[in-house]
């Protein structure tokens, strides 16, 4: 998770001024635990507030040598403590995760488009992220399969389940993931898959992820480079999940508006095709001028 302002010079970490403020008086924390709730109780909340809004919610912060967090610490800002933050930052990315990555969600959104998967609901937003990659990675070549027909079975792409993060650090599930829900964007031929992928195979399918995700959604996601993907070290693991759970958020529970579920495309046709036809009744064009100028006609979605 970058902060903006961050410099290192002989060793030391520098941020600028209003930066340290406000972290130091937790002013970013409020604020980004009144984004994940929409609730704006949150504001002018105290550190001490903070922590213990974070463990009502199963999210326990400690720094790496398990030292305590406390509001003596968090105060401090000459010089300010950035391990201490940087666990409170971490733990707030983990709760933003965790309450976008239900299990229940994941199960209902692998049910809708593989309603023969036998799927138990995760334990956690990790394992349920995964499954989710998993599950929707399958999906994309029975949809490839449907539309080839009886064609070349030699052309499908071999898509592994995806173990855990690190297995996602060549691109191709991440790549799969888009390519089904965003056809028009990322064409699954366009995928580098690969046994024993290279770097340059791995920076090419994150590549293509990161371009998605600049062209094609509302508001940026993916705040790393491919190349951070691409080595991950334990450090980024946190800056992966979140932006796994954005993923799901913007193509699941508030899809942008590239997203076409399977058999949409089709429906969509249909609609236009009728409706042409409906317009050209007199009596029933005033009624379903109406319906056809709704948003859900143009792919707006239902949100969860």
């Amino acid at each position: 998770m970058g902060i903006s302002g961050m410099g290192d010079i002989k060793d030391q970490e520098h941020l600028k001024p209003q930066i340290v403020h406000a972290l130091s008086n937790a002013e970013l924390y409020c604020l980004a635990l009144a984004n994940i709730y929409s609730d704006p109780n949150y504001h002018n909340q105290n550190h001490c507030g903070i922590l213990q809004a974070l463990a009502r919610k199963g999210v326990n912060v400690a720094e790496s040598n398990n030292t305590q967090l406390t509001e003596t610490i968090l105060i401090q800002n000459s010089p300010i403590k950035m391990s201490a933050h940087m666990a409170v930052i971490e733990g707030l990315m983990a709760l933003y995760a965790k309450e976008v990555v239900t299990g229940d969600r994941v199960v209902s959104a692998i049910r809708r488009f593989d309603p023969q998967a036998d799927v138990e609901v995760p334990n956690d937003h990790e394992k349920g992220l995964l499954l989710w990659i998993s599950h929707a990675s399958h999906a994309l070549i029975a949809k490839i399969q449907t539309e080839e027909g009886a064609g070349d079975k030699t052309r499908l792409p071999e898509l592994p389940a995806a173990k855990d993060f690190q297995s996602l650090c060549d691109g191709v599930g991440l790549a799969a993931v888009v390519a089904f829900y965003c056809p028009g964007e990322l064409n699954w031929m366009d995928i580098r898959v690969s046994k024993r992928p290279s770097v340059a195979d791995a920076l090419h399918n994150l590549s293509l992820v990161h371009t998605f995700c600049t062209r094609c959604l509302p508001y940026s996601i993916f705040h790393m480079q491919p190349e951070d993907v691409t080595y991950m070290r334990g450090s980024m693991k946190p800056n992966l999940v979140v932006f796994l759970a954005d993923m799901y958020n913007v193509l699941e529970i508030h899809p942008a508006k590239c997203v076409r579920y399977p058999g949409e495309e089709r429906a969509m046709q249909f609609l236009d095709d009728w409706f042409d036809h409906v317009d050209s009744l007199p009596i029933l064009t005033q009624h379903y001028g109406i319906i056809k100028s709704s948003p859900m006609y143009f792919g707006g979605g239902i949100n969860c």
